[in-house]
């Protein structure tokens, strides 16, 4: 059976390397901005009808993934002081509500934000940066696609793989030529002068996921001590493991393009080829 999940990249989301909102100091990132240019460069060739990015950002729930439902889907950075960058795009909101519904099924519980969920539960309906950061580089090449976004829960690795695993079926059940975006920072505690105080399993848990990029051997992710991650102040393993399951154990390559962390943050830019 044909595959249409053509390819899948972990990229970080650092505001400070979107140019209007960095100026001179998106430099001190300068391998993080070109490694992501690079992986976009990359994605785009693959030609996707739908890009749906995973975030750590959106509407989080405890016991729940939320995906969104509005037909259109819209941001800016106006919190960093630049109202005036914005993205819009079409929900595929078919293969979303798919995914939301097959999830249920599978006991894997799921939000499905539409206008009258949104307003009931007094959510916000606007992209934030975990999905503005990597669009607004991917949008330099890609033009034409629609957009799934997807906040993961604070679920056990076992069911956010599982999800992970329904995303894949789902793609497919619809012939949606998809990518999958899992867009997440590594350890915030890599420096003392970061967002939190330096620990040692910071340099640790990034090296591991490194390593197992390098190593194509992303599927080892699942196995990270808890002791290791808890204590790293990660923002991306949880999208990384729904991009694990949606690999689904297949034939893939894993390339590490950039990593580095300059503010005390560890950012990861990773392609992962689909094989046929």
């Amino acid at each position: 059976m044909k595959d249409y999940l053509l390819a899948g990249a972990i990229m970080p989301h650092p505001p400070i390397i979107v140019p209007e909102i960095g100026g001179r100091d998106a430099l001190k990132a300068e391998k993080t901005t070109e490694g992501i240019d690079k992986l976009s460069q990359q994605l785009s060739d693959k030609q996707p009808e739908t890009v749906i990015v995973i975030t750590p950002h959106g509407n989080m729930f405890r016991d729940a993934i939320s995906i969104q439902g509005l037909p259109i889907l819209t941001g800016h950075f106006g919190n960093y002081g630049h109202r005036e960058v914005t993205l819009t795009k079409e929900n595929d909101c078919e293969l979303a509500d798919m995914i939301s519904k097959m999830a249920n099924k599978k006991r894997i519980s799921t939000v499905y934000l539409d206008e009258e969920t949104t307003e009931q539960y007094h959510l916000n309906p606007g992209l934030d940066q975990g999905v503005m950061v990597p669009l607004y580089f991917l949008s330099q090449y890609l033009k034409d696609y629609r957009l799934i976004v997807i906040t993961y829960g604070l679920l056990s690795r076992e069911k956010l793989i599982a999800f992970g695993e329904i995303m894949k079926l789902a793609i497919n059940a619809l012939k949606r030529p998809s990518i999958i975006i899992a867009s997440g920072d590594l350890s915030h505690r890599l420096k003392n002068e970061g967002p939190y105080d330096f620990h040692p399993a910071g340099p640790a848990f990034d090296q591991s996921i490194v390593e197992l990029v390098e190593e194509n051997r992303l599927e080892g992710i699942r196995d990270l001590p808890e002791t290791l991650t808890e204590n790293a102040g990660e923002c991306g393993l949880r999208s990384i493991l729904i991009l694990v399951g949606a690999l689904n154990q297949g034939h893939y390559d894993s390339n590490l393009i950039s990593y580095e962390g300059p503010f005390g943050v560890g950012y990861l830019n990773a392609f992962i080829d689909l094989k046929e």
